[in-house]
């Protein structure tokens, strides 16, 4: 057996050297980088998240605060012992509010009351005349109004006169209202 040469001794030895070095990469240095890159990635995604939830948690600390200014601010139900008087704020209430949208209060009729869990349920029925922008005006102002009021049985009859604004009609309008007061008497 011959011995091959020194130069081809070196050729063949920097050759299996570039061989193992290249398995080297492929076998440790490839998944640790493919690893890092994703650990990187995982991170960002974190970041994202973390921003996204410090900023919803911020949302939550002012949405306490609005929560914690509206149950300082008016109740949601009516006080008062006597169904005659919170029926009388109630009346004077939607007076106002009528009268605020523009439209006229034709009528107000108070309906029997109910005891509803611990409270009492007050009930007037009123009729107006208003036009519809005056009617959206008024029941925007009396369903988001404390304490408290719910609408039903709204009923909308044809024009009876031509308003003053711009010439629209005038509509009829029929709406119960129902407010609550603490405390429900035997």
């Amino acid at each position: 057996m011959t011995v091959p040469p020194p130069s081809l001794r070196r050729a063949a030895a920097v050759g299996f050297l570039a061989v193992a070095l290249a398995l080297a990469w492929l076998l440790v240095a490839t998944p640790l980088v493919s690893a890092w890159q994703e650990a990187d990635a995982a991170v960002d995604r974190a970041e994202r998240r973390l921003a996204a939830l410090t900023a919803l948690t911020a949302g939550a600390a002012a949405l306490e605060q609005a929560l914690r200014v509206e149950a300082a601010g008016a109740p949601a139900a009516y006080g008062g012992d006597s169904d005659t008087l919170v029926a009388a704020q109630v009346q004077d209430r939607l007076k106002a509010a009528v009268e605020t949208a523009g439209g006229q209060l034709a009528s107000v009729a108070i309906l029997p009351t109910a005891a509803e869990g611990p409270f009492r349920r007050i009930g007037l029925r009123i009729q107006v005349e208003a036009t519809l922008p005056q009617l959206q005006r008024l029941l925007y102002t009396l369903e988001t109004g404390r304490p408290d009021l719910v609408l039903d049985n709204l009923s909308i009859r044809p024009p009876v006169r031509a308003g003053a604004e711009r010439g629209e009609p005038s509509l009829a309008v029929e709406v119960d209202v129902q407010a609550y007061a603490g405390g429900a008497r035997p």
